[in-house]
């Protein structure tokens, strides 16, 4: 059901923008909500893990440190690449080895959203130490960086 109801608000990505910010503010309070689960909520961070329209970057450092739960924390990373927020990479760039596997990836992915000059360094420092799987969305996230 809730999978439903996140891709409806998904659809509504090109609504006016005063909609899109309310949608947004409303996504993030109902994955606050105690009575939701992990999957509710992943599925409720997921609105942010594709573009900026719901315009809810503001509120991401606070939700990185309420939730501790991977599959949440994961959502979280993406949505900071698609927010463009290259500062909070840069601050966690040395914190990403104790990551767990799925969290290392999408920092590996969104971690493109980096300015160029800094990227490169840090997936090149990483290309002999990391797995098959993280050299390939190394790759891919030099390919196609969030922007």
């Amino acid at each position: 059901m809730i999978d439903s109801v996140v891709a409806y608000l998904a659809s509504l990505r090109n609504a006016e923008e005063r909609i899109r910010r309310r949608i947004g503010r409303a996504a993030i309070a109902a994955a606050c909500k105690p009575f939701n689960g992990v999957y509710e909520r992943m599925c409720l961070l997921s609105l942010f893990t594709a573009g900026r329209e719901f315009d809810s970057e503001h509120r991401f450092e606070r939700l990185y440190e309420q939730f501790s739960d991977v599959a949440s924390r994961r959502e979280i990373v993406l949505a900071f690449g698609r927010a463009g927020a290259h500062h909070w990479f840069l601050t966690r760039r040395r914190d990403y080895q104790s990551l767990e596997p799925w969290s290392k990836r999408a920092f590996l992915a969104a971690f493109s959203c980096v300015p160029v000059d800094a990227a490169q360094p840090f997936y090149r420092s990483l290309r002999n130490g990391s797995d098959v799987l993280e050299r390939a969305i190394i790759r891919w996230a030099t390919d196609s960086p969030f922007s």
